[in-house]
C-alpha cells in the first residue's frame, strides 16, 4: 500500500515541478557525454532528475566564513542529472528506478576538497588516524558528499566523473554490503 501512495505521490511531482526546456536544455549541453543517448532514454532521464530534485536536497557544505558556495539551481540540476544516470536503466519504469534512491535525503557540495578523519588498526593492532582531504564521499544511509571543483572537472570526459562515482556506491549499498553488487 506504501508502495502504491509513493508511487501516486511521484506522479504528482512529475507534473507539478517538470524541468523547463531551457534548464533542461543548460544541463545537456554542459555534459557532453550525454549526446549519444537517444530521446526516448534522455525523456526517462529528465523524469528521473526531476524526482531526484523534488525529493533530495542538495545543500552548501559551506554557508560562512571566507569559502561559502551557493548552491545554484542549475548546479543542482547538472548532479542530479548525472546522478539519475545510473538508474536510467534500471527497473521498469521511472518510479521504480527512483525506488533506487530511497533511504536518504541530502547531496552536500563543498567548495574544494573537505577534510576526512579516519581511525584504522594496522597488523600489529597499533591505531593510526589518518587526515586527507577528499573530493567526494557516500555514506550508507546518510548524505553524499562532493567537492564542486571535482564535480565541474567530470565534464572533461577525462574519465573520472565524481558525481557518477559516489552515486555508483550508493547504488551499491542498496543489499547492505559495500561490494561492487547492487
Amino acid at each position: 500500500m506504501f508502495s502504491w501512495l509513493k508511487t501516486k505521490r511521484r506522479e504528482r511531482a512529475l507534473a507539478a515541478h517538470a524541468l523547463p526546456d531551457s534548464e533542461w536544455n543548460a544541463a545537456l549541453k554542459e555534459l557532453p557525454f550525454l549526446d549519444h543517448y537517444d530521446a526516448a532514454t534522455l525523456a526517462r532521464l529528465r523524469q528521473l532528475t526531476t524526482l531526484f530534485l523534488v525529493e533530495k536536497s542538495i545543500v552548501s557544505g559551506a554557508t560562512s566564513g571566507a569559502h561559502v558556495l551557493d548552491v545554484t539551481p542549475h548546479m543542482r540540476i547538472l548532479i542530479s542529472v548525472q546522478a539519475c544516470l545510473l538508474v536510467v536503466g534500471r527497473g521498469a519504469s521511472v518510479m521504480a528506478a527512483m525506488t533506487d534512491f530511497d533511504g536518504w535525503e541530502n547531496v552536500v557540495v563543498y567548495p574544494g576538497d573537505f577534510p576526512r578523519t579516519q581511525d584504522f588498526e594496522d597488523d600489529a593492532g597499533v591505531v593510526h588516524r589518518l587526515d586527507e582531504p577528499i573530493a567526494g564521499e557516500s555514506w550508507e544511509g546518510g548524505p553524499v558528499l562532493l567537492s564542486w571543483p571535482a564535480v565541474e572537472a567530470g565534464y572533461d570526459q577525462s574519465g573520472m566523473a565524481l558525481v557518477i562515482h559516489e552515486f555508483a556506491h550508493k547504488i551499491d549499498m542498496l543489499d547492505g554490503a559495500v561490494d561492487g553488487l547492487p
